[in-house]
């Protein structure tokens, strides 16, 4: 089952205000149909959706999503992160920023995770190890013979 992401609109006479919402969490690679509905809760067909993945950085991506019917545009998210979703009609434009999340716990994650607690735990053990084994030895040159 195809889980819509609602980017609701409200035409003003001089300029659009968009209200964005979704019914579901965005994954990775997971399909999911974007539609436009205005007030009158109709999907409106014509609207172009771009997403670009990473925005405002210098590996920003920019993938056209496609051109909506009076279903929607099916969108296939590439990749995890944040990502802008902007729908365009001649001079009318909407934009949101949704979050796509991984499809699963990556394996990179986890390996950084044990490497990091074994240099943290595995140095504060041995550190403590090495306390404990530490025997004091005489300050003093002469054994602490009074003369």
């Amino acid at each position: 089952m195809k889980l819509s992401v609602v980017i609701l609109m409200l035409w003003a006479s001089i300029a659009t205000a968009a209200t964005i919402g979704h019914g579901a969490d965005l994954v990775e690679g997971t399909a999911r149909v974007v539609t436009i509905r205005p007030d009158s809760g109709e999907t409106a067909a014509g609207w172009t959706i771009t997403a670009t993945y990473f925005p405002n950085s210098s590996i920003a991506r920019i993938d056209t999503v496609g051109t909506t019917d009076s279903i929607g545009v099916t969108w296939k998210p590439s990749f995890a992160g944040i990502v802008a979703l902007k729908a365009s009609q001649g001079r009318k434009s909407i934009s949101a920023n949704v979050s796509v999340k991984f499809p699963g716990i990556p394996a990179g994650a986890i390996l950084v995770f044990l490497v990091a607690g074994t240099i943290l735990l595995g140095g504060a053990g041995w550190s403590l190890i090495r306390l404990v084994e530490h025997t004091p030895t005489d300050p003093e040159p002469d054994g602490g013979k009074m003369t």
